[in-house]
């Protein structure tokens, strides 16, 4: 590193400790635009703070809690290209199939051959493909989308209900469909529609493992074989025929059961036990997806029953990649949780709730919850306003949470407009996420996403998207993203962007007012003085590595 090159790291690292605590709070429309244009979007472009005072600052919020309203066709035509992100998880699981057993074992004999000449590497697995488009379109939504607090939303969601694209073979190819259908649609609508979505959802069901979530001792062989009957002999010999199935013997499997509680809705504290785990499982047994084992097996016997005479339980199922309630995996005894007994809560039949209902009547029971109002509402505070945020506005977005049956909307209003929104966001010690960093960058500089290449430095950074690999999701504090590797990763990506040189980027043109063009980028513009020594670029580098743009 040249002289100047250190000097430049040393007066970033400088600034960092005390940079994150200037500016005291204020009630103004400025700095009510200022802080939405921080929090509710991916950062400031250079008019916009303009054109969200001229419509004023009610009237924009308004209009980003009603995305519908927003005319984004120019992001959604951009998006078309992106041909795997417009398949349904059926379609990407016909178009990348899983090898089947023999030819898996031939892969394995070709790598690790003894002879030269046979040994192959194993094929490239395409399905990287789907990975490489969620990445691009997540970058290029943040970016680029007129669409901003509905991006944001979207991608707290996805946090909260987080998925890992590399759980298991086919979980990747469940994820388009998962943000498309699930997440997206419901980031501002109700709060029992989004939960219910995600526990129905084949990307959940997988990596939580509630796919395998079965009463004690089901065999789903056995439990064919008896539907089968006498004068299946055709189909036994078609199940014989098809080896690569699940484990005999299933049973509850409390994973998911464990995170809906303590991640998804009432939290670690919030009142449950144990036995309260189990009995959730035990609600949600038979909860479980249409995987290509199962296909096969139905392909097989239909082809020598015929349809006519196919099991019931066979006819039925859905096609791969599909939500499916396996009636005979289910747990069908009394279940009491959290003191009530299940059926109080949610649809049910005459006779109590029974089947797929009990596992929507724990969905209701857990989503109506005030532990669960109180950690959603806790959650949603600390991504828009402070780290540690008061109670008092705890409490009113609690409120109000309860009061209107978990409308996110309304819980965002309330948030929005309170006066510690302002007070106790301006005071907070915020840190951009890298993926908020990044794209904040992008939008402040005018620069483009160009395809998925942009994704590794959002992992360099230390957020590979989509690929968090526990349930919690990345975090939000501060400190996770302020170790001193990180701080030079940000000055490193800094000087790449103000320099031309990001990959995955079509770079924009540096402002020739430099004061300006801060004043309305930043959120505290006062705090970053412009120093006529350095080059365009390096003035840019500098403004984009300090702690007023790294501060949120």
């Amino acid at each position: 590193m040249t002289v100047k090159g250190t000097l430049f790291v040393a007066l970033i690292l400088a600034a960092l400790p005390s940079g994150l605590g200037m500016a005291g709070p204020s009630g103004d429309e400025v700095t009510r635009a200022r802080l939405l244009l921080s929090r509710a979007t991916y950062g400031a472009r250079p008019g916009d703070l303009d054109a969200i005072l001229a419509k004023g600052t009610k009237a924009w919020l308004e209009e980003q809690l009603e995305p519908e309203r927003i005319d984004d066709s120019a992001v959604l035509k951009s998006l078309q290209k992106l041909e795997n992100l417009q398949l349904s998880t059926t379609e990407l699981m016909r178009k990348y199939p899983q090898p089947s057993r023999a030819e898996r074992e031939a892969m394995l004999k070709a790598r690790d051959s003894d002879e030269p000449g046979e040994r192959k590497p194993p094929p490239r697995d395409r399905r990287g493909l789907v990975l490489r488009e969620l990445w691009q379109a997540k970058l290029y939504r943040a970016v680029h989308s007129e669409r901003q607090l509905q991006e944001v939303m979207t991608d707290f969601w996805f946090n909260h209900f987080n998925v890992y694209a590399r759980k298991n073979r086919n979980t990747l190819l469940t994820l388009p469909s998962y943000e498309r259908d699930v997440i997206r649609p419901h980031a501002l609508g109700r709060f029992e529609e989004l939960l219910t979505a995600t526990a129905e959802h084949p990307a959940m069901l997988f990596y939580l493992d509630n796919w395998v979530n079965t009463k004690e001792g089901f065999d789903p062989r056995e439990a064919l074989r008896a539907q089968l009957g006498r004068r299946g002999g055709r189909g036994r010999r078609a199940m014989r025929d098809e080896e690569e199935k699940a484990p005999r013997i299933s049973g509850i499997n409390e994973n998911y059961a464990r995170e809906l509680m303590e991640l998804h809705t009432l939290g670690v504290d919030g009142g449950y036990e144990q036995k309260d785990v189990v009995e959730v499982a035990r609600a949600l047994t038979g909860w479980s997806v249409v995987g290509p084992q199962a296909v096969r097996v139905k392909q097989r016997i239909e082809e020598r029953m015929g349809r006519g005479r196919m099991p019931e339980m066979l006819r039925k199922l859905p096609d791969e990649g599909s939500f499916f309630f396996n009636e005979l995996a289910h747990d069908d005894g009394v279940k009491i949780i959290l003191g009530e007994r299940i059926e109080e809560y949610g649809e049910h039949t005459e006779d109590g709730a029974s089947g797929i209902h009990e596992g929507y009547a724990v969905i209701a029971l857990l989503a109506r919850h005030p532990s669960t109002a109180r950690f959603v509402s806790t959650k949603l505070a600390q991504k828009f306003v402070s780290d540690t945020p008061r109670s008092a506005l705890v409490d009113d977005m609690s409120s109000t949470f309860m009061r209107t049956r978990g409308d996110i909307r309304e819980v965002l209003r309330t948030m929005f407009y309170s006066k510690h929104f302002v007070e106790d966001g301006m005071a907070s010690e915020k840190v951009k996420t890298p993926l908020e960093l990044v794209a904040s960058a992008l939008r402040a500089t005018g620069a483009k996403v160009r395809g998925a290449a942009l994704a590794r430095t959002v992992a360099e950074l230390g957020m590979p998207l989509y690929l968090c690999q526990p349930p919690t999701g990345y975090d939000e504090q501060a400190a996770s993203w302020l170790g001193a590797g990180s701080i030079l990763t940000r000055i490193r990506f800094a000087t790449e962007l103000a320099g031309g040189r990001l990959p995955g980027t079509t770079p924009g043109e540096l402002p020739t007012d430099f004061e300006a063009w801060a004043g309305e980028v930043l959120l505290r513009p006062e705090a970053l003085p412009v120093d006529e020594s350095l080059t365009a670029s390096e003035q840019m580098a500098f403004f984009l590595s300090s702690p007023a743009f790294q501060r949120q």
